[in-house]
């Protein structure tokens, strides 16, 4: 893995992006229809994803595959477990 963690800020940066568009739906747009929730979310997705993937190349010049898969799923459970019990706890 990379030893210097400041190359991972960008990548805890993006999934914590990404965890506000798939669930913040859940509290923060209730009132709206599920299509306007959708297209918010995809919206949001969609910024995230533009980052994402230069992002990923350059890991990849660093990083094997493998060594990048597991980073972004140790990344995304670092990011949307904490998310998920400060903001998607029921009011």
């Amino acid at each position: 893995m990379v030893s210097n963690s400041s190359h991972n800020l960008p990548v805890h940066v993006l999934e914590c992006v990404h965890a506000f568009a798939w669930y913040s739906h859940l509290r923060n747009w209730g009132d709206k229809k599920w299509y306007i929730a959708a297209v918010l979310s995809w919206g949001i997705a969609l910024f995230e994803y533009l980052f994402q993937v230069p992002a990923n190349r350059a890991g990849y010049a660093a990083l094997s595959l493998p060594q990048l898969k597991v980073l972004q799923e140790v990344t995304t459970l670092s990011v949307v477990a904490p998310y998920a019990s400060c903001t998607c706890t029921r009011r």
